[in-house]
């Protein structure tokens, strides 16, 4: 087996460091191996850092790829349900009209006043 070519570093730690360091290490594994790991780990997390751009665009990419067709049905429930209450509005009011001897555009005014309130309350 063929030995890496490596060099020797002296690195000086505090003391709270040092103690974290030894907390972290396992039953059969030294300092110097914990901070090696360490050294490569942040060694390539900085070269991800570089290409920090490119995985942006693939998470966005794929973000939207899962997102579109779950939004666009959410889009057509909710056009929908406007069509529905609006409809259902128009039917009430050309029914009040009919029957009632009031005023029907004062009665639905109040509704509407009434809705408002009753939304906001639900709301908060």
């Amino acid at each position: 087996m063929k030995k890496k070519n490596t060099i020797k570093l002296s690195v000086r730690v505090d003391m709270e460091t040092y103690n974290r360091l030894c907390k972290v290490c396992k039953e059969n594994e030294s300092i110097s191996e914990i901070v090696r790991e360490y050294i490569n780990i942040g060694l390539g997390i900085k070269t991800t850092a570089d290409d920090i751009d490119k995985i942006s665009e693939i998470i966005r990419n794929q973000v939207e790829s899962v997102c579109e067709q779950p939004l666009e049905r959410l889009i057509k429930i909710v056009i929908k349900n406007i069509k529905s209450s609006e409809a259902s509005k128009y039917i009430l009011c050309s029914m009040l009209k009919e029957f009632s001897q009031e005023n029907t555009d004062e009665i639905i005014e109040k509704a509407e006043r009434q809705a408002i309130v009753y939304a906001t309350n639900r709301n908060s």
